[in-house]
Formats: structure tokens, sequence, C-alpha cells
């Protein structure tokens, strides 16, 4: 989706620079300030890291608006495939609206989100709606981080882990674990009543069905 929405600007007459690589690594991160300066037109995948927070735009979009950067500054474009933005999506894109403001001094205006089937119109949303529930729900991840510094939470399945970059190794490990949510059909409210019984993987599971039997 991404990379059409990128070939569309380009035939649109845009100049695209790509951050080419992986990962919020500080190279990365130094190049996306660095072509943020030059007043680039169009940067995908952005890195950002800022106060323990990082993250990869797809698009940054250059609009005529005065920052610490120049005579321009950047708002967010996201891309999705859901036909529906849910509130995920907006803290989302308020998040990297952050990372974009840290960079060049203000707060972008709006971010937009551009699915398959809008024919490259983007839904936007004026940032300033959402900021004071985005400080509230970020204030309370940091404050859940911060009192538990050596908990580790488990990667159980979630609707973001279809566009999450790391959904290879989250799979990987409940294949490893044996994790119940392998079970066909199963939803999160019978692994906790199996969970409370001490049913902890698919073949327990199966065990405690052949034993009933």
């Amino acid at each position: 989706m991404k990379r059409v929405i990128v070939e569309h600007l380009r035939n649109s007459g845009y100049t695209i620079t790509l951050i080419d690589s992986v990962g919020v690594e500080q190279a990365a991160v130094s190049q996306t300030i660095d072509v943020m300066r030059a007043g680039s037109e169009i940067i995908v995948q952005g890195a950002f890291r800022a106060e323990g927070w990082g993250g990869r735009t797809d698009i940054l979009r250059r609009v005529d608006i005065p920052s610490d950067l120049g005579a321009w500054s950047y708002e967010v474009i996201d891309t999705k495939l859901a036909r529906e933005t849910k509130g995920g999506t907006v803290l989302q894109l308020c998040l990297y609206s952050d990372f974009v403001a840290s960079v060049q001094g203000i707060m972008p205006e709006f971010a937009y989100v551009v699915a398959p089937w809008s024919d490259y119109e983007p839904q936007r949303f004026r940032t300033n709606d959402y900021a004071a529930y985005y400080r509230h729900v970020k204030g309370g991840l940091n404050q859940a981080l911060a009192g538990a510094p050596n908990s580790e939470d488990y990667p159980d399945p979630k609707e973001h882990c279809e566009i999450c970059r790391w959904r290879l190794g989250c799979e990987a490990r409940r294949r490893h674990d044996d994790h119940l949510c392998l079970v066909a059909g199963i939803t999160k409210a019978h692994i906790n009543e199996l969970n409370r019984q001490n049913v902890l993987t698919t073949a327990l599971s199966r065990r405690r069905r052949a034993c009933r039997h």
C-alpha cells in the first residue's frame, strides 16, 4: 500500500527521499533530520527517537508553514489497509507528529491517513483535537513502564500484529511456547479461563480434553 502511494506522489511530480534502513538506529535518525533540514519534498520511512520512544513514519510531506527548519515544515501521512480509521491509528499519528515537532520546533497542525479505497484522497485529522487524550495515554504508558522496569509483556496477538514489523518474531515466540492462541477459534476469554485452570499450552489443552473423554 505504501509503495503505491509513494509511486502516486512521484507521478504527481514530487521529489521522493527514502530513508533506506530498518529500525531506528542513530544513522537513520540523523539522516532523517538532515533531509528535513534540507527541505526534501517527500520523505519516506523517516526515523525518529525522542524521550525513550521511537518509530518510523510512512510519509512526511513538506508544507509551506515556517518552523525551526526554515520557511517550511512537515506533516505526517500514514497509509492503512483498513476501511475504517481506528483510535489507535489516530494516537499513532499523534506520536509521529510529536516526533516531527521535536525536530522542527512546531507541532504539525494536521496528520493524514490514506486508505486504498480513497482514490488517494487523505483523511485529515487536526492534531490539536486529540492532543489531550494522546498526552494522557502516553503519560499512562510511561508511568506503567517506569513502575515495572524488569517486567516483560508477552506478545499476545492483537489487531495491530498484521502490520507490525516484529510480528514474525512474536509468532515464532508463541509457536515455541505452544501458546493457546494457536488453537483455532479460541478467544481471549477462553485463554484467560484456561490459564486460571493452569492450562497454558495447546498440549495441555488437548490432554485435558482427552481426559474428559
